[in-house]
């Protein structure tokens, strides 16, 4: 399993911010949330057909489900310090609606107690873990992607000084 940094831009193509990724943990997932995003992991079919995936329970937070799943069973993980996808914010994305949150304190609920002791910890280690991969470091960059004004066509997007916050709800 490879996880990749992500580029995130807005439905109207602006770029919003640069994710490094760093390799998940279970104590953090299970406390917070998966700091990795689904459209920049890649996998063996291997690592499905050895058994851990989605549960149909977690609609909106399967993706975590499944990682966690994947720890458990020792799946090999890694990453890879460049970006490897483009993450749009539509303004319906699933992982930002109440449902969503709803469901992560369904799910956290399940965990082991004696993780969920001390979450503002384990968020303290994950961003320090995140500040020493230079997740919080600025960007310029330059991507070429198509779009659907441009089907056929890569369009080219340049971005100084991109920033690694993630966007507030309701982005188009």
């Amino acid at each position: 399993m490879v996880f990749g940094d992500a580029i995130l831009i807005s439905a109207a193509f602006r770029p919003l911010g640069y994710r490094r990724v760093v390799l998940p943990i279970r104590s953090h997932t299970v406390a917070s949330h998966l700091g990795t995003l689904t459209s920049s992991t890649f996998f063996r079919r291997s690592a499905v057909e050895r058994g851990p995936s989605y549960k149909s329970e977690w609609r909106q937070i399967g993706d975590a489900a499944l990682v966690l799943s994947w720890l458990d069973a020792g799946i090999k993980m890694a990453t890879i310090s460049r970006p490897l996808s483009v993450f749009t914010f539509t303004g319906v994305n699933l992982g930002m609606g109440k449902a969503a949150k709803e469901e992560g304190i369904l799910f956290r609920a399940q965990g082991d107690p004696q993780r969920l002791l001390y979450p503002a910890l384990l968020r303290a280690h994950h961003r320090v873990r995140k500040l020493l991969a230079g997740a919080y470091r600025r960007r310029n960059l330059s991507i070429e992607i198509f779009t659907r004004t441009s089907p056929e066509r890569r369009q080219k997007i340049v971005a100084r000084n991109l920033g690694f916050g993630w966007p507030k709800e309701g982005v188009a």
